[in-house]
């Protein structure tokens, strides 16, 4: 089995209420839903176009699969 089919397809994060109602409005003036909008933000920040090494830091993090 390959790392890939290993990488969870869906991930559970808590996000304080200040970053959520952030989340909502950018969702709603993209007209996309905050799960949409979630996931376009993480693969913009992850695989966009000119995007540096990331560094990602402990945090905690419940994957689901």
């Amino acid at each position: 089995m390959s790392d890939e089919t290993r990488i969870p397809k869906r991930i559970t994060i808590s996000l304080s209420k200040r970053v959520a109602v952030a989340l909502r409005e950018l969702a709603e003036r993209e007209f996309r839903g905050p799960r949409e909008q979630a996931a376009y933000i993480l693969e913009q920040a992850l695989l966009g176009e000119g995007v540096q090494d990331v560094c990602v830091g402990p945090s905690e993090v419940s994957e689901e699969g």
